[in-house]
């Protein structure tokens, strides 16, 4: 089974986050914060600064329990109108390290990957 947290743009960079335990929560969410901020910036493969849509992560109870690094983080953007799903996969070294876009990609509706992004 996996725990799904989702992020719902609210304001300019605020972010509702539901999910299983608080320090899932609170990685989660500061992963969804990296991506926002690449977004923001326009340094989001496959994404335009005035695009809008869901982020979507998905966690298993081994992510929920797991201490150790490096740790990765898959999450999934739909944009609004779009039948496509942006995917960005990110990594943090540490616990106090910074999130680093490790893989981005694009897949259709049926989950095949149709595009992806060199990340730097």
């Amino acid at each position: 089974m996996k725990v799904s947290c989702y992020f719902i743009l609210i304001g300019a960079a605020s972010l509702l986050v539901s999910c299983a335990s608080y320090a899932a929560r609170t990685e989660a969410k500061s992963g969804g914060d990296f991506l926002f901020r690449l977004h923001q910036k326009g340094q989001l493969p496959g994404d335009a600064k005035d695009e809008h849509g869901k982020i979507t992560c998905y966690l298993s109870p081994t992510d929920l329990e797991q201490t150790i690094y490096p740790r990765f983080r898959t999450y999934q953007v739909v944009k609004n109108g779009d039948l496509s799903t942006n995917n960005y996969t990110i990594k943090r070294l540490t616990k106090h390290s910074p999130w680093q876009l490790q893989r981005a990609w694009r897949t259709d509706s049926q989950g095949r990957v149709t595009e992806e992004w060199v990340v730097e």
